[in-house]
């Protein structure tokens, strides 16, 4: 045993202080009495005159004298060695990727995972700190640096696996980054850092993580989890029109066997719940096999391939996808007669057009359009859809500041989409307005002197201005034309929810409703449904964390317009691959294996031992003192 604070022995001197209080007599006030008799006693001790007396031993002296003697002890703060766990600061890192919900362990791998997680958090230094990082696409802090360890196991035991891939690299990252210089809340500041990683190593490489020079030095070690990999699965889905017949549709998925032995199985394509094929499927170990389905019924949208597998890892077995049956769009022409506009928008597969005069356009529905053309008309107030302007007059609504004749373009934004293969240099105009741009609008194509094409975002609806009449350059007879036009319906088009391509578990979804519509509701996989008022606004959903078909039905006045699909596929080569494996760091070198912690010479103080003396010293003391009054 020894001291951590000898020089607090110093406070001993309070011992024989103490025994002093005890040596002196007690000074007493002077009164004339009658008689002396009684005060015989009395008087002898005053006749003495002497400030001290014989030394009387007292239970309450004894008590005294061994409580203060403990609670000097205390201060200097005894301890003896011991051999303990190294004080660590631990970042337990679960790796959330779709492969931990394998069954190969029980109940699962990710609850594996969670249970060795908190094993270790367990094992820990009662003064070590930790933190909990689940790792996803992007890396999540659960639990930020403690000294709660109870406090560490709750944020284990609320972790939820995802259904995709997840950026190791990013986690790992974060993870050795944390610790420097400050324990966090409760934390030991200074404490080293070492990660305990939990995976099976199903995440691909760690380039970012090794290239930015964070593996350096970093103290990582990996707990692997999973007993077996093989596993059958479908590692792609995707539909297509048919390149023979654009009314109808072909699916192409392939199945891919992670094994040591060939497998047999079966697999289905299911449109809009009703079977379309089957095909059987023969795979050779560690093989994989493309099927394409073209005899699908007409007008189906939702794609779903299952595989008729029995292995640990159901996820990869059923994959989803949507057919391309957009919906034609309404389009609406305001003009007092443009031939060119007028047979360009009837040739072109965008949508349906209809024709109204300026002077009908208030007396028509204009919510039910999804683009309206304005030619040479500006209302007062803006439509609730997508809009192209071709020669503006002044109104509330755009600012012009007069004429400009032959304007000569100076150049032209030749990556936009808008312009994609469009060639301005042969083309001339007589006149344009000159507009101010409005914030929200970019310049695409530029004239000396004003602006000539300007797009961009009002309120969530897309706007398109060109500022000079058709009819007064030669625009319509050049072969840029029908391109541009065709750029720019597709730009202003509303994007349909069945067009999505390649969404993933967790990806954003922008919903875009129909200039009409009044709510969107959102049907999810399991039947739950999530009401949005649109306001004429695009929604982002962002609910999308389950693999699936998805439904968007656009509503105004209680009745459904359209309804439209998109699909949530988790199916990926690198997640149905959930063989347990080394994780490379480069170099021919791997992830080192988790030990158990060493062993290392440790103080242990006990000086908090004495508090329970002390207070059982304190109350008999006052015991005593009461008992004698």
């Amino acid at each position: 045993m020894s001291l951590l604070a000898p020089l607090m022995l110093a406070f001993a001197i309070l011992l024989p202080i103490l025994v002093l209080f005890y040596l002196l007599k007690v000074r007493r006030q002077e009164y004339v009495v009658g008689s002396t008799y009684l005060w015989q006693d009395l008087l002898r001790d005053i006749a003495a005159h002497e400030p001290w007396q014989r030394f009387h031993w007292s239970v309450l002296l004894i008590l005294q004298l061994v409580l203060v003697g403990l609670l000097v002890f205390a201060l200097a703060r005894p301890f003896y060695i011991a051999q303990a766990q190294e004080t660590l600061h631990a970042v337990i890192v679960l790796d959330g990727s779709a492969s931990m919900q394998a069954a190969d362990v029980e109940p699962s791998r990710f609850e594996a995972a969670k249970a060795a997680a908190k094993a270790t958090i367990r094992d820990l230094a009662d003064e070590s700190p930790g933190t909990v990082i689940l790792a996803l696409d992007q890396p999540q802090v659960l639990a930020p640096s403690t000294t709660d360890h109870q406090a560490l196991e709750r944020a284990i035991d609320g972790a939820q696996p995802s259904h995709a891939p997840v950026d190791m690299a990013q986690a790992l990252s974060l993870a050795t980054s944390l610790g420097s210089g400050a324990g966090g809340s409760g934390g030991s500041a200074g404490a080293r850092v070492r990660v305990h990683l939990y995976s099976d190593g199903a995440f691909g490489d760690l380039g970012t993580f090794l290239s930015g020079g964070q593996g350096e030095g970093a103290d990582v070690r990996l707990v692997q989890i999973g007993a077996e990999g093989d596993n059958v699965g479908i590692t792609a889905l995707s539909a297509r029109p048919d390149p023979q017949n654009t009314t109808r549709f072909q699916v192409f998925a392939r199945v891919r066997s992670y094994g040591a032995a060939p497998v047999r199985t079966t697999l289905s394509i299911v449109v809009d719940g009703t079977l379309a094929e089957s095909r059987d499927v023969l795979l050779d170990a560690d093989g994989a096999q493309e099927f394409i389905f073209s005899d699908l019924p007409l007008g189906g949208r939702g794609v779903e391939a299952r595989l008729a597998a029995t292995d640990r890892f159901e996820l990869d077995n059923v994959a989803y996808t949507t057919l391309d049956v957009g919906r034609a769009s309404e389009i609406l022409l305001v003009s007092d007669g443009n031939l060119f506009l007028e047979k360009l928008l009837s040739l072109l597969p965008t949508g349906e057009v209809s024709r109204v005069a300026p002077r009908r356009y208030f007396s028509i529905e204009q919510e039910r359009y999804d683009i309206v053309v304005f030619d040479g008309f500006m209302p007062e107030v803006w439509p609730r859809g997508n809009v192209l302007i071709f020669n503006p007059p002044e109104s509330a609504l755009l600012t012009l500041q007069g004429e400009v004749r032959r304007p000569r373009i100076q150049g032209w934004e030749r990556e936009d989409p808008i312009l994609k293969f469009v060639d301005f240099r042969d083309v001339a105009i007589a006149r344009t307005q000159r507009i101010d741009p409005p914030g929200w609008a970019r310049v695409l194509v530029q004239g000396e002197e004003a602006p000539l094409l300007l797009a961009g975002e009002r309120d969530g609806h897309r706007v398109i201005i060109v500022p000079f009449d058709l009819r007064q350059s030669n625009l319509p007879l050049s072969a840029a034309f029908p391109i541009l036009m065709a750029n720019m319906l597709g730009y202003l088009e509303p994007a349909g929810q069945a067009s999505l391509r390649d969404l993933r578990p967790g990806d954003d979804v922008l919903l875009a409703p129909l200039p009409q519509t009044e709510e969107l509701v959102v049907r999810m996989p399991g039947g739950t449904s999530r009401t949005f008022q649109t306001e004429g606004r695009p929604i982002t959903f962002s609910e999308t964390k389950v693999p699936g078909l998805y439904a968007v039905a656009q509503r105004a006045a209680g009745q459904t317009l359209v309804e439209e699909p998109f699909a949530i596929d988790a199916s990926n080569e690198l997640e149905s691959d959930i063989r347990p494996r080394a994780v490379a760091l480069g170099d021919g070198r791997t992830l080192q294996a988790a030990l158990p912690t060493a062993l290392v010479p440790v103080n242990r103080e006990f000086w908090m031992w004495l508090i329970i003396p002390v207070l059982g010293l304190l109350t008999l003391e006052w015991f005593w003192f009461h008992r004698r009054s």
